[in-house]
């Protein structure tokens, strides 16, 4: 089949699935992954509907997993949209889980907000999508993200750190990809000097081996000379750092 052919099929499915997502909550998942392989068949004006109708879905849930799963369908039905249409309303969404990040505390949550904005970055700007990373990265490096607590650590912390951060440098990654060697370089350049600035200050050895992992991965997408630099100094305080124990 041609793809106009394959949007006519689609299209009808398109819908009916619509109509599910604001009236069965319980099938959100299901119901976003579907949406997620049919949008990416729909014509234009279809998938800005179908784009409308998931961020409004993800603006209503209140379920990070389910948020997640919306905001990965979001972000596929943006890739049949005019760019600058898609990177609005991914962009809005995006907010929507920032906002929600900054008051959420459980770690696997934290982490499905954190993947749901990496894919909906993939189809923003590139400025708003490198703000939208610098900023979480900045957020999710917190310190006291990560602590001992009586002879044990508090392992949903140290998740919360590594998971999130991590998906944020997916994120980065990946928006680096998008850009010619030179704006990368800068891009990834100030991230990178910023994790190891939270390298430097950190004093738990759980949560400068979640930034170090982050900054070798950001560094990947520099310049070999910029990033020997920044990764040299990083292994130099890490040589230097006394390993912690529980007391």
């Amino acid at each position: 089949m041609d793809s106009a052919e394959v949007a006519e099929v689609c299209e009808p499915v398109f819908e009916d699935m619509a109509t599910s997502l604001s009236t069965k909550a319980q099938c959100i998942y299901y119901l976003a992954n579907g949406f997620a392989i049919v949008a990416s068949h729909l014509s234009p004006t279809h998938a800005g509907r179908a784009a409308r109708v998931l961020a409004d879905a993800l603006n209503r849930e209140t379920n990070a997993f389910s948020r997640n799963s919306l905001a990965r369908a979001l972000a596929k039905a943006a890739g049949r949209m005019n760019p600058t249409e898609a990177a609005w309303i991914c962009g809005q969404a995006a907010g929507v889980l920032t906002d929600a990040l900054a008051k959420e505390t459980n770690a696997l949550s934290r982490f499905d907000l954190a993947s749901g904005m990496s894919s909906l970055a993939s189809r923003m700007g590139p400025a708003g999508a490198k703000r939208l990373f610098s900023s979480s990265i900045e957020f999710e490096t917190d310190p006291n993200s990560v602590i001992w607590n009586s002879f044990r650590l508090q392992s949903t912390s140290m998740i919360s750190v590594g998971s999130a951060l991590s998906a944020f440098t997916d994120g980065l990654v990946k928006l680096a990809d998008r850009l010619d060697a030179a704006e990368a370089t800068r891009v990834c350049g100030q991230t990178a000097s910023l994790l190891f600035a939270r390298i430097e200050r950190e004093p738990n050895a759980y949560a400068r081996n979640a930034l170090a992992s982050s900054l070798a991965r950001v560094a990947g997408k520099m310049d070999p000379a910029a990033a020997s630099r920044v990764c040299d100094k990083a292994i130099d305080i890490l040589l230097r750092a006394r390993p912690e124990h529980p007391r």
